[in-house]
């Protein structure tokens, strides 16, 4: 469920700086830039962070409750036009970083439910990468149809769509 909120980002996150910002590829190209250097860094530090504490659920809901508000606000902004073409770039860059920050553990211990081992390893590939194939199909034949706000609303939704899959507080 993660991938389809991080795959609505990284492949649209251009346009939309460039349709509703009204941004130069120069400064599109940084934020997106900025975007993957600040995911990658959340990634290394936060694998390192929950290690030491054994607390990669709590991390991980902790990434999807962020990425829902940010999504969330990233939407309210831009629908209501409160922020400046500065401000949506630095939304989306915090939307970016928020919800991959937590797919790494994720990639390691997918599927949440016991499985015979020879079945763990097609589950773990082929899930995420199928919603990683149908997300930017999905947001190109909705975006004719749909408003930039409810692409990141349905994205909030998403993030907080994998809650249940995390199974209960340790």
């Amino acid at each position: 469920m993660l991938c389809v909120p991080q795959f609505a980002v990284l492949p649209f996150g251009t346009i939309f700086l460039h349709d509703e910002g009204q941004l130069s590829p120069a400064v599109i190209a940084t934020a997106m830039v900025a975007l993957q250097i600040c995911a990658s860094a959340l990634r290394i530090w936060s694998r390192h962070w929950t290690d030491q504490r054994g607390n990669r659920k709590s991390y991980l809901r902790g990434c999807m409750v962020l990425s829902a508000l940010l999504f969330a606000r990233l939407a309210a902004t831009s629908a209501l036009h409160m922020g400046s073409s500065a401000t949506l770039a630095l939304l989306l860059v915090l939307c970016g970083a928020a919800i991959s920050a937590g797919m790494a553990w994720l990639m390691q211990n997918w599927p949440p439910v016991p499985v015979q081992r020879r079945q763990a390893l097609p589950w773990a590939c082929a899930t995420p990468w199928c919603l990683c194939l149908l997300t930017p199909q999905a947001v190109a034949a909705l975006l004719p149809r749909v408003s930039w706000e409810a692409i990141w609303l349905m994205a909030a939704a998403f993030s907080l769509l994998a809650w249940p899959l995390l199974g209960r507080k340790p």
